[in-house]
């Protein structure tokens, strides 16, 4: 119904086809046995096609909430090709770095 996300965890979830029969999670909605740890299972069970291209380890731990109707789970992206938005990370192309007193009231020099 819900997931909270993080920096390293950087896809969104189509939590509408979820979960499916490929994950753990969807195997313990069936009414079938879970595991004591993590499994790694195939990135598609839960990321689109495109994001789970991207990731060549993802590791699931689930673990049933009987007393909620619900299943409480952990996803963990081992290996992920990195983050390309398109820009250049060379060195000289990035700012300047800012000068913290630039911003405090013992400032020296103010911009024309």
């Amino acid at each position: 119904m819900w997931y909270h996300p993080s920096e390293t965890f950087p896809f969104l979830l189509a939590l509408s086809d979820l979960p499916t029969q490929q994950s753990v999670t969807g195997r313990l909605f069936a009414g079938r046995h879970g595991t004591a740890d993590f499994v790694e299972i195939r990135p598609d069970a839960w990321l689109n096609r495109k994001d789970a291209e991207r990731v060549s380890c993802l590791v699931e731990h689930s673990l049933r909430l009987p007393h909620h109707d619900a299943v409480l789970t952990l996803l963990w992206i081992v290996k992920m090709e990195p983050l390309s938005d398109g820009l250049d990370e060379r060195a000289e192309d990035r700012l300047p770095e800012l000068n913290p007193e630039d911003f405090t009231l013992r400032r020296k020099r103010w911009p024309r």
